[in-house]
Formats: structure tokens, C-alpha cells, sequence
């Protein structure tokens, strides 16, 4: 597998990490299918980057982003499950994350021009703008939510 395609889920994820925009900023996802869906997703306290085969992000509460090439595993606070994912590509070759919980998915598409997309169980398709993206992430409705700093190089327990 070529050096670009295996890391792009990993740029994908270092582009959701980028600062959010300011706490007044409008929420995109406040009225979002993905809203219930991402919610079980809350994390608090420092953030720990592993990259020792996979990448993992960890917080102090338990909650943890885990991504392999194929698959990304999202654990809530206390490590509680909260949604799964299967890496794909769409017809055009953009990258995707099918995230998976209560038997519904929800399909993240990184658009070639930029946007960002959810398409929702019932066949809707969201689509938003990079800053809205960002803004979003202040208001936590996405699966990094409330990620508005980088992480520190560590271990994930």
C-alpha cells in the first residue's frame, strides 16, 4: 500500500484536531441526524497521541479514538463503547469512515472539494463547510468532539 493512502486516515484525523473556532461560533450539527449518535462521545482532560502501530488519541476520562487502516473504534468515558467504523473509499475515491451504532450508520465523507459530509441512515446527505466543520467540534457533535487542542506524543493504556 502506498505511503499516502495508508496515512490518510491519519492527516483526516490531524485535520479534524485543527483548533476550533471561537465558543460563539454556530454550532452546524446542533440540529444533525449524527447529533444522538456522536453523543456518547465526551472527553475531558489531557490528550495522549499513540501511533505504535495504530493511532490512538486518550483522554484522562477513559474516552478513546483508535484507528487502524481498515477499521476506527470510538470508546466513550470509563472506555464505554461507543461507535465503530469501517475505513472505505467512495465511488470517486474520497475517504470515508462508516460509523456504526445502534444497528444505523452514518457515512463521513471527506469530499474532493473540501466539504465534509454525513449521509444519514435515512439516505439524507449533510454536507458543511471546513469552518463549519471546525465550529462544529466547539459544540460536540462530531466523533472527536470538544478536541480543541492537539495531543501530546504518548501511550494509550
Amino acid at each position: 500500500m502506498p505511503t499516502m493512502t495508508r496515512h490518510l486516515p491519519h492527516i483526516l484525523l490531524l485535520v479534524l484536531l485543527l483548533p476550533a473556532l471561537p465558543a460563539h461560533a454556530k454550532c452546524a450539527f446542533r440540529k444533525s441526524c449524527t447529533k444522538n449518535a456522536f453523543r456518547c462521545f465526551r472527553v475531558k482532560g489531557a490528550c495522549q497521541e499513540s501511533q505504535a502501530g495504530n493511532t490512538a488519541l486518550c483522554w484522562d476520562n477513559g474516552a478513546k479514538f483508535i484507528e487502524t487502516t481498515t477499521d476506527v473504534t470510538v470508546l466513550g468515558r470509563k472506555g464505554k463503547p461507543c461507535l465503530t467504523g469501517t475505513v472505505q473509499h467512495g465511488p470517486a475515491g474520497e475517504f470515508q469512515i462508516a460509523f456504526v451504532r445502534h444497528n444505523k450508520t452514518y457515512v463521513f465523507t471527506a469530499n474532493p472539494d473540501g466539504t465534509k459530509s454525513f449521509t444519514c441512515p435515512s439516505g439524507k446527505v449533510e454536507t458543511y463547510s471546513g469552518d463549519d466543520f471546525r465550529a462544529s467540534e466547539a459544540c460536540g457533535h462530531i466523533p472527536i468532539a470538544g478536541v480543541a487542542y492537539a495531543c501530546t506524543p504518548g501511550a494509550c493504556e
